[in-house]
């Protein structure tokens, strides 16, 4: 069971999935407890691009959460989503989470500009790339 911790873009979300290891029947199963017409469109956006059918459970947080706990090892979940942190805290307290290793690197933001004698802003830093802390 693979879960991803952060439902704020479901096509985000949706990307991500790529980089997790799936069936052979190539399928990803989202439990989530987002209802919106938008998340219909986007999975149907990434079935069309990557050929990976996504399958949805929708129910509350709390059910999924119980659901995932009930289901244990055999759970085919690969992503939950729910739309509050205090919920996919307590699913990550209760050690259904698991952490989504990848190579990527997201690109730095641009450094914050330094007025100088001149009145000329110039950048502070120079611009690299990072990575977000893992949890």
């Amino acid at each position: 069971m693979r879960i991803i911790r952060n439902k704020s873009l479901q096509a985000t979300l949706l990307s991500s999935a790529l980089l997790l290891p799936l069936s052979a029947a190539e399928v990803l199963n989202v439990y989530s407890h987002r209802h919106y017409e938008v998340d219909q469109q986007v999975n149907q956006l990434f079935t069309g691009k990557t050929g990976i059918e996504v399958k949805v459970v929708n129910a509350e947080a709390d059910q999924l959460i119980e659901r995932l706990k009930s289901e244990g090892t055999n759970s085919p979940a690969d992503v939950l989503v729910t739309v509050d942190a205090g919920r996919m805290q307590r699913a990550k307290a209760e050690g259904l989470l698991q952490p989504l290793k990848s190579g990527w690197k997201r690109p730095r933001p641009p450094p914050c500009e330094t007025p100088t004698a001149s009145g000329i802003p110039t950048p502070s830093a120079p611009a690299s790339s990072w990575s977000p802390a893992t949890a």
